[in-house]
Parts: structure tokens; C-alpha cells; sequence
């Protein structure tokens, strides 16, 4: 048999796994439950975005009394701080940090955030960014979950808006919808994989048992993955929210250049999983993955791969795939992207050869910040 249709049995194989584990979500509802919040915002340059953010969590049915706002500035050069400054004077449980500097091979997103939590008391320590919208739901219905005392995190979805339109948005949609489907998979087998700060929570006391971000802060971005591969390393317990009440929805990247960047931002956490991590099958997967991916780039290019064995790997990779993402979906309501799958299915091969590559080799910036992630490893 054929190098690629193993490698693509192996796929397929990890990806029904994923799927069996969304169905293992634990059903939560707004149960009362009650604990005092603390929701960080890191905000750089982002005075287009934070004040539609900040509406969105002045307007929240969580008691006032229970949660407050830390809306950290991080030298941004526009008015995201005057902006900050106005709700924290018209709120009284929202709070304006401001940083002025970052400490050399320190990630400024996770000093921001370090600030944020410092600053706060809340029992519950909820992340957002400045480009989202929660809504009036999400404080409470996260909460909820940790009603089981076992719970350590929770991770809950952030799709794309969905008034974005357009071919390129609504690929960007089924992409954020991909990552979801696997972050919820592979909490569901006991493996997570990961997750997004726009729409993460954990519990101030595992973040102290785990010693917060120490060990991570060379990294430009991972305040999200990162830190809960290394409480999974601890044995935290983390469950996944699909109550409809929590999905935060984001605003995405338009420029081809930013999409880019992000990318390789998102892909140059990837080496480092091994170290991070401590799962012995992810250090096997990985690889395995992009290796299948790489053959099927060269079938797809003419380069030492059958028509036959190529249409026979893909239609193994297309139907784990189509399978996990139908599943999520209907727990989601998301089903309508994935009439754009049959093109991601042709497009995503060379997307993961490419930004596999060139995110753990080239440069890329941060709000205008660079970073080289050979050289703060």
C-alpha cells in the first residue's frame, strides 16, 4: 500500500476520533451558578474595535457587582486609551492599566495580560480581545460550567461574524469553524489541542498552581494553546461550552498581508508543542499530518503521486474532515459554510504546507511588533 493512503488512513482515523469526542460535550445550561469574574482585554491600536467590545460587556446579565472589566492599554499610538478611559469612568467595575513598556523576551500580549490578572481578584479570569463581541449571555454561561468544582478551564467558541460576505471571508469562516471543531474534539478524548484567547476562562487558582505564563514568555503569541497544553500537563480538568449563550464572535483579518501574517504568527507556536505539551502522540501526529499534506500538494502538482492513489487519500482526508465539521456544525449553527468545503478541501494542503513552513522559519509581526521565532525560542 501506498506511503500516502497509510498516512491518509492515519488521518482519517484521528479525525473520526476527534468527531467521537465532540459528541462526548457535556451539555451545560445557565444553572445560577455564581462567582466573582475578572475579564481581561489586552488592547493595542484597536480604537476601531474596543468601544463596540466594551458596549458588549457593560451590557452583560451577569450581576455588576460580580465581574469586573481590566481593559490593559498596551502603548497603543491611537485613542484606544482615551476610549478605555471613558468607560472606566463612566463604569464602575471597569478598570483602565496602562503599560508603557515591555520587559526584553517578554511576549507583550501575555505581559499585558499578566498585568490584567495582577490588577484583578475575580475567582474566574476570562480573556477576551478588543475585536469581539460577547454577548449579554457569556459571563453566565461560562460561569455555568464551572459549577463542576472539578473544572479548571473552559474554552468556548469564537466564530467569524456572520455578516462577513464574500468567498475569501467565508473560507476565513470554515477555517475559525475547523479550528473550533478540533479544540472541542480534542477536549472531548482528553487530548486538547487548542483553543483561542478570544473566548477562554480559567480558574485564578489553577492559574497560580500552574505558575501562569512562566515558561512561555519567549513566545510572541500562545496566551491561549500554550497555557492550557501546560495545565492538560497537570492534569487540569478543561471542558468545551456549546451553550449558544457563550459564542463571542470576532471580526477577521480583510488583507491578504495581515491573513498572512496571522498565519505564520498561529504556526510558529507549532515546534514547540513537543516541549510544551507532553503528549507523546502529538509529537507523532504532527509531523505525520504535514507529511500527508506535503504528498498531496505534489499529486496536486503533477509531482510523484497517481491520479488514483491522490484520489484516494483525498477522498479518505474529505470525508474525516466533512464528517467532524458537519458534526460541530450542528451544534453550532454554522452548517451553511461548508458548502465552501470542496474548495478548501483543494486549498487547505497547500495552507498547511506553506504556513507549517514559513511560520516556524520567517519573521512575522504583531501589532507592529517583530518577531523571529527561531530567535526567541
Amino acid at each position: 500500500m501506498s506511503l500516502i493512503v497509510v498516512l491518509a488512513l492515519i488521518y482519517a482515523a484521528l479525525i473520526f476520533w476527534l468527531t467521537a469526542g465532540l459528541l462526548k460535550g457535556k451539555n451545560v445550561s445557565d444553572s445560577g451558578y455564581r462567582l466573582k469574574v475578572s475579564v481581561i482585554i489586552a488592547a493595542r491600536n484597536e480604537e476601531l474595535n474596543l468601544e463596540q467590545c466594551l458596549i458588549s460587556l457593560s451590557n452583560q446579565d451577569y450581576p455588576e457587582n460580580l465581574y469586573d472589566v481590566y481593559i490593559i492599554d498596551d502603548r497603543s499610538e491611537d485613542k484606544t486609551r482615551k476610549i478605555a478611559s471613558r468607560f472606566a469612568d463612566q463604569q464602575p467595575n471597569f478598570n483602565l492599566i496602562v503599560v508603557d513598556e515591555v520587559p526584553l523576551n517578554v511576549s507583550p500580549k501575555k505581559n499585558a495580560i499578566q498585568k490584567g490578572i495582577d490588577a484583578s481578584d475575580g475567582e474566574i479570569i476570562m480573556t477576551t480581545d478588543a475585536d469581539c463581541s460577547p454577548p449579554e449571555g457569556w459571563i453566565s454561561g461560562i460561569v455555568s460550567h464551572y459549577n463542576d468544582e472539578k473544572i479548571g478551564m473552559v474554552v468556548g467558541y469564537a466564530p467569524l461574524y456572520k455578516k462577513n460576505k464574500g468567498l475569501k471571508k467565508s473560507l476565513l469562516k470554515l477555517d475559525a469553524l475547523s479550528i473550533a471543531a478540533v479544540a472541542s474534539g480534542s477536549i472531548g478524548i482528553g487530548y486538547p489541542v487548542t483553543c483561542t484567547g478570544r473566548n477562554f476562562s480559567y480558574r485564578r487558582s489553577v492559574y497560580e498552581s500552574i505558575n501562569g505564563f512562566d515558561g512561555l514568555w519567549q513566545f510572541m503569541s500562545g496566551d491561549d494553546d500554550l497555557l492550557l497544553h501546560k495545565a492538560n500537563k497537570e492534569g487540569i480538568k478543561i471542558s468545551y461550552s456549546f451553550l449558544s449563550s457563550t459564542f463571542v464572535e470576532s471580526k477577521t483579518y480583510s488583507e491578504i498581508g495581515e491573513i498572512s501574517n496571522q498565519r505564520r504568527r498561529h504556526a510558529s507556536k507549532t515546534p514547540h508543542y513537543y516541549s510544551l505539551t507532553g503528549m507523546t502522540g502529538l509529537k507523532i501526529a504532527l509531523p505525520l499530518v504535514y507529511l500527508l499534506n506535503l504528498f498531496i500538494v505534489s499529486g496536486l502538482l503533477g509531482i510523484g503521486v497517481s491520479p488514483t492513489i491522490l484520489a484516494v487519500s483525498l477522498l479518505l482526508k474529505s470525508t474525516a474532515e466533512f464528517s467532524l465539521l458537519y458534526t460541530f456544525s450542528s451544534f453550532t449553527g454554522d452548517r451553511n459554510v461548508l458548502k465552501y468545503f470542496p474548495l478548501a478541501l483543494l486549498i487547505h494542503p497547500f495552507y498547511v504546507v506553506i504556513y507549517g513552513a514559513w511560520g516556524a522559519l520567517g519573521k512575522f509581526t504583531w501589532k507592529g511588533q517583530i518577531s523571529n521565532p527561531l530567535k526567541s525560542s
